[in-house]
């Protein structure tokens, strides 16, 4: 499955979010 940057991030910030650590670059 290819998955786009944008995508990717979406991903990367609600698993970050779910783990009560938010990262923004």
């Amino acid at each position: 499955m290819q998955l786009s940057p944008d995508t990717f991030k979406q991903l990367r910030d609600l698993i970050y979010e779910r783990s009560g650590m938010f990262f923004q670059d």
